[in-house]
């Protein structure tokens, strides 16, 4: 389904690219899997994506997807589109709920739903779905080859080997985790230091998506 849509059963039409959707699996219970197909033409190219900043609420954030068969820098992406925050959040579940992790695509830092210190990275694995947040309205978000990756890309001098989006990356910056848990979920905060960030919010930084499940805990 479409983000603020209604679910569907089953669904057979186009897919806008750069449009990100949400999937849940139809599988009975004891299967746990299910297929999807698609078919088309693979995606190459220009991809844009028209952002908005309406609503009384989440104002600016809009649920866009790697369009390419191949990974995609986010870091790169959101640096040459204009008025964009340089955070990107995307929705995972943990057990029963689900849980928001944040990567700040400047440092690098990210929080981490399992609470360790292994983070996921700014690499969006083809088709994956995450949120971006715009400044402005109408805001056009150009996707390019040029932002395009192998799996086995390099990221901060290490090769990522495995899924990128939820795989380890080494930090330059000295960092703290603070996690909160009520015995099943937890939620994290990472604070890191680096030279270049300012005393006000810049692109260091990164905004909270609260879970706003009573299943998971917030830090706010």
């Amino acid at each position: 389904r479409q983000e603020g849509s209604a679910w569907v059963n089953s669904y057979t039409g186009s897919l806008t690219p750069g449009r990100g959707y949400i999937a849940v699996s139809g599988a009975s219970a004891g299967s746990g899997t299910n297929n999807a197909s698609f078919t088309g033409t693979l995606n190459s190219g220009d991809v844009t994506v028209t952002l908005t900043r309406k609503g009384a609420s989440k104002t600016g954030f809009n649920l866009v997807a790697n369009p390419y068969p191949s990974y995609l820098d986010a870091a790169a992406l959101v640096a040459a589109n204009a008025n964009m925050e340089q955070t990107i959040w995307y929705r995972t579940k943990v057990g029963s709920a689900y849980h928001f992790p944040t990567i700040n695509t400047t440092s690098g830092a990210a929080t981490d739903a399992s609470g360790a210190a292994a983070s996921v990275t700014r690499l969006v694995p083809p088709m994956q779905a995450f949120w971006v947040r715009t400044n402005t309205d109408n805001n056009d978000l150009v996707f390019s080859n040029t932002y395009r990756y192998h799996a086995n890309a390099t990221v901060g001098g290490s090769v990522v080997t495995t899924t990128p989006l939820k795989a380890k990356q080494s930090s330059p910056n000295t960092l703290v985790r603070l996690n909160v848990s009520n015995g099943t979920n937890l939620d994290q905060l990472v604070v890191y230091t680096n030279d270049n960030a300012s005393n006000e919010f810049d692109k260091y930084d990164s905004r909270k998506m609260m879970n706003s499940s009573e299943l998971m805990p917030d830090i706010y």
